[in-house]
């Protein structure tokens, strides 16, 4: 394997998903904020995983590379918080929790990416290591609320039918800027993978995911489509009032 400056191991990627953000507000905004990730030795020939952003502030003209996130982090998404820092929600590559108590890493930028503070689990985003999807849906200036989206397998246990962990998708809410999340709802309960989202204009989410039938262990055998409104994913307990949508 190739070893690249800075000691990285040549495995690399960015995202996956909507990997990118652009800061709105402070004196980063305009900020381009990509979210990828690499191998580097820790030691003793050891290989550990690390997220890292780079970001731009000539609209991509040219790239500046920040700050490890912190080690056993992966493939993540980023996120712009309502004050302007970025959070960043990160796929948990820790042996020492695998497989059954893996949780998500996040930690939070204040400086639009260029360093990181400390990482910490997500208690609530349970994970059977893979990636996640996180998406702003709503701002309390707009709204009345803020709320985050969050995606992906809540399966916390191998089971004889999913030995690969990867089961029930679910989406999540967060009202307090990602240090809580509910309990979401099950979009898939049988096995599924990655999973990507986007807000649209009516205010639905559109819903990008990888899913198997019942009994596969395949997880990707196929893309699926779904939409759906806050209502439904709430049970009818939050919503957005019409008026709010022009």
């Amino acid at each position: 394997m190739a070893i690249w400056e800075k000691d990285w191991d040549q495995r690399y990627g960015c995202g996956p998903g909507n990997g990118i953000v652009q800061v709105t507000r402070g004196p980063k905004a305009g900020r381009l904020v990509v979210g990828a990730r690499h191998r580097e030795d820790v030691g003793g020939g050891r290989l550990r995983s690390f997220a890292h952003p780079f970001y731009s502030d000539d609209h991509g003209e040219s790239w500046k590379l920040g700050a490890n996130i912190g080690m056993h982090t992966s493939e993540c998404q980023l996120v712009e918080l309502a004050d302007g820092k970025v959070m960043v929600i990160s796929r948990n590559e820790n042996s020492a929790d695998s497989p059954d108590n893996l949780r998500h890493l996040v930690a939070i930028s204040e400086d639009g990416g260029e360093t990181w503070g400390p990482v910490r689990r997500a208690e609530e985003l349970i994970t059977p290591r893979c990636h996640g999807s996180v998406e702003r849906f709503t701002l309390a200036e707009k709204h009345g609320k803020n709320r985050l989206l969050f995606s992906s397998p809540a399966s916390p246990h191998r089971q004889k039918e999913h030995p690969y962990g990867r089961y029930n998708l679910t989406v999540r809410l967060s009202y307090d800027e990602g240090e809580t999340w509910t309990a979401g709802r099950t979009i898939w309960p049988h096995p599924g993978s990655y999973s990507d989202m986007v807000v649209l204009d009516d205010m639905s989410i559109a819903y990008i995911y990888e899913r198997a039938d019942k009994g596969s262990t395949h997880y990707w055998d196929e893309l699926h489509f779904a939409r759906f409104n806050l209502e439904w994913l709430t049970f009818g307990r939050d919503g957005i009032e019409a008026k709010k949508l022009k």
